[in-house]
């Protein structure tokens, strides 16, 4: 079972799932998402970065002051984007 790091995180849920070793900054705010194992997503000030309705593969960083919504993302990726009805392979 891996650690999940949990750094002051704003809010998360509804509809949330988070897998192991995933780091989550303090101004991140998740709802409906899964998140998966080794996923990065930070963030400073408030709610600078927000995920909606998506699905984060394996090993996605999700860099500061980006928005998901209703997206997937493919593994092994970085996001410095906002990205809205994608997937991104």
């Amino acid at each position: 079972m891996g650690l999940i790091i949990l750094l002051h995180v704003k809010q998360i849920g509804p509809n949330v799932s988070i897998s192991a070793n995933a780091r989550i900054g303090a101004a991140v705010r998740l709802i409906s998402c899964i998140i998966l194992d080794g996923v990065e997503i930070m963030a400073e000030g408030d709610y600078n970065t927000k995920l909606g309705i998506t699905i984060l593969g394996e090993a996605v960083a999700v860099e500061d002051e980006v928005v998901v919504t209703d997206s997937i993302v493919l593994p092994n990726k970085t996001l410095n984007a906002s990205v809205q009805d994608e997937i991104l392979l």
